[in-house]
């Protein structure tokens, strides 16, 4: 009783104490309960006792508040949405053309700042942590790390170029933009807002400020190049319903980073590293040992993911590596096949990707 007691405010330990003396088997439950009910309530991202976390992934929502609002609809539906510890966003809240004269034009960026603003306070609503990194669509004041999101709800953080505790050992790590994609040797999107310099000097930083935690969880908007999460081979890079395969697949992918994803320490330490971007790609892959997932667009398919990572055992917490236990990649479409899965393999990473109402089928993603 007194180690339930010690997780107590001071009002209920008053209330255990006048209880005691009575010799109330009834009480004694009650209270016990009660301070079942109180430590389960404590269980918040950051706490040392968390082994386990299930995180809902969306990305390039490109100002599609309903698409957000049906997947809330979805999930408490199907009581998914009290099983989510947060929510990560890999950009594009927005759909702001990735230009030089959008970037210079204080009226467009007043304008999308809003939208974006919308999209985030849409997110809000699932009533979890929200964690997203801008994507090349979105504005540039979301780049801007010294600037305050005054208009953006409490819950909501800004991860670009920042990086947080999720769990003693388990930091998030974050960072927006897109690089030159290439086909056939020549750019077809160009990277926006920042050079490709300033990205792997960002991921540098960022992993300069990782020192102490054994596991990284990388949230960008753009893959690592040369992986499949980053190429686009199909002919409609935005509906993969459309028949058709490109003579020159495209690779909208970071060079930086996969250059740093590349590096003896990334391979050890990083978990998984989550990303959007290129809509077509939707899937996962693997760059050596870290497993990359691109969710997907919400907008173009209604694609969303639920990933579950784990402390391994043994160990203090702190040190105590985290892996994936599990990963479903889902569209909104055909989003009930979620309802009749039980349980997430824990044994290697395995996806169920349904697209265009084809039937679905469990299969590793290696």
């Amino acid at each position: 009783c007194w180690y339930f007691c010690g997780r107590m405010d001071v009002l209920v330990k008053r209330k255990l104490i006048a209880l005691l003396p009575m010799r109330c088997f009834t009480a004694l439950l009650v209270l016990v309960a009660l301070a079942a009910i109180i430590i389960a309530g404590s269980q918040r991202v950051g706490d040392v006792h968390i082994e386990a976390l299930r995180i809902l992934i969306v990305s390039d929502i490109h100002d599609d508040e309903s698409s957000i609002l049906r997947l809330r609809t979805w999930l408490v539906g199907n009581r998914m949405l009290d099983k989510i510890d947060l929510v990560v966003c890999s950009g594009d809240l927005s759909t702001m053309p990735a230009t030089e004269n959008a970037a210079r034009d204080h009226g467009v960026q007043q304008e999308y700042e809003a939208r974006a603003n919308r999209v985030l306070h849409a997110l809000a609503g699932f009533d979890k942590p929200v964690y997203f990194v801008p994507g090349n669509h979105d504005p540039l004041s979301l780049f801007n790390k010294s600037e305050a999101m005054e208009s953006a709800p409490q819950a909501v953080h800004n991860m670009h170029g920042r990086v947080s505790v999720l769990s003693p050992g388990l930091l998030l790590m974050g960072w927006g933009g897109s690089s030159d994609a290439i086909e056939n040797g020549q750019i077809v999107w160009a990277g926006f807002p920042l050079p490709e310099s300033d990205t792997a000097r960002g991921h540098q930083q960022l992993f300069e400020a990782a020192q102490g935690h054994s596991s990284l969880l990388v949230l960008s908007h753009s893959g690592p190049s040369g992986v499949g999460t980053s190429i686009v081979s199909a002919t409609e890079p935005n509906d993969l319903c459309v028949a058709g395969m490109r003579v020159h697949p495209i690779d909208a992918g970071s060079p930086a980073l996969r250059s740093t994803l590349s590096s003896a320490s990334a391979q050890q330490r990083i978990a998984v590293v989550l990303h959007g971007h290129a809509h077509a790609a939707v899937g996962t892959s693997r760059l050596g040992r870290v497993a990359i997932v691109n969710v997907g667009s919400l907008r173009y398919g209604g694609f969303f993911g639920i990933i579950d990572l784990k402390r391994a055992t043994g160990g203090h917490p702190g040190t105590r590596r985290w892996q994936i236990s599990g990963l479903l990649q889902l569209q909104l479409e055909d989003a009930a096949i979620l309802a009749q899965t039980r349980a997430l393999t824990s044994s290697s990473l395995y996806a169920l990707q349904v697209c265009c109402n084809a039937s679905p089928q469990f299969g590793s993603s290696e």
